[in-house]
């Protein structure tokens, strides 16, 4: 039923003439057939599931398994104009009530080049940890987030912390690890775009060298500027109780510092403002990409 109906949906919104393929399959990691859990009274299933307990009542259905590199070649088959001209997979997106794990596993074995992932995270239905997956996708060259309303929060590597296992559920990104696409979505997704790029409520830590004096903002970024590397940017009070200060036609900022940055920016509980020097100073992770950059020979 839930094939059925996104076929009907592609027919109505003309999907076809996109490039939209369906395939009548569950994803795996590995070609075979399987067993799905699933329940005949949702008109939609959300959640019908290879992964399920002796226990579940729910009826069952064979099913064909294919994994990435099939799905892949069963584009180029059915949609010659590709012309085998590209590349790989831009972006990946999994929802799939259990067996992400296996399948983003499947990605390091994987014949197809896959730039971007992302996957939700069930605790309810995952039959292993948050951190495994994302240490092994770090180990396979894959760098993580968590999807937040206004940003992306790093959590391979070194950022890892064991409080991303808290929520039941949650949503991920990844990417491969030293691309340059990377950081420019995360930067993008930031708002970090352009000279100077304002963030709202937030503010950033540490004086920069020493300077704690407050000043007009013109002459708060003149000084950030003299200051280079040492600034990362300019904390502002902000009189709009929206903390909107800056913005085209918004309340002009009040009184401002200059800041190392350190850190990262941070959500500022008293609506402060910040103009960034360096988007670097936006986001820990834009800092350890650029460290890992500096780094190759």
């Amino acid at each position: 039923r839930n094939f059925a109906l996104l076929q009907k949906h592609a027919v109505e919104g003309s999907w076809d003439v996109e490039g939209f393929l369906a395939v009548n399959a569950a994803l795996g990691d590995e070609a075979k057939e399987a067993m799905l859990a699933f329940d005949r009274d949702f008109a939609i299933d959300e959640l019908a599931t290879l992964v399920f307990e002796p226990s579940d009542s729910r009826p069952r259905q064979r099913v064909a398994v294919v994994t990435v590199d099939d799905i892949v070649r069963e584009a180029a088959r059915r949609l010659p104009a590709l012309d085998g001209s590209w590349l790989g997979i831009f972006l990946l997106k999994l929802d799939i009530e259990g067996m992400e794990p296996a399948v983003l596993r499947s990605i390091s074995r994987s014949k197809v080049r896959v730039k971007f992932v992302t996957f939700e995270y069930a605790a309810n239905v995952w039959r292993e940890s948050l951190a495994t997956v994302v240490t092994d996708l770090f180990d396979a060259g894959y760098f993580c987030f968590l999807i937040m309303p206004e940003r992306l929060l790093p959590v391979s590597g070194p950022f890892w912390d064991p409080i991303y296992e808290v929520p039941m559920w949650s949503n991920l990104f990844c990417g491969l690890d030293g691309d340059p696409d990377l950081a420019s979505l995360v930067q993008l997704h930031a708002g970090v775009v352009g000279l100077w790029p304002l963030l709202r409520r937030t503010f950033l830590e540490g004086y920069a060298a020493g300077h704690d004096a407050p000043l007009s903002f013109p002459d708060a970024r003149g000084l950030c500027l003299e200051l280079g590397a040492a600034c990362g940017g300019v904390t502002c009070e902000c009189p709009d109780a929206q903390g909107s200060c800056g913005g085209w036609g918004a309340t002009a900022p009040g009184l401002c510092t200059v800041r190392s940055g350190f850190g990262g920016a941070r959500w500022s509980p008293s609506g402060e403002v910040t103009f960034l020097r360096d988007p670097e100073a936006s986001e820990l992770f834009l800092a350890y990409a650029a460290s890992r950059l500096r780094q190759r020979p």
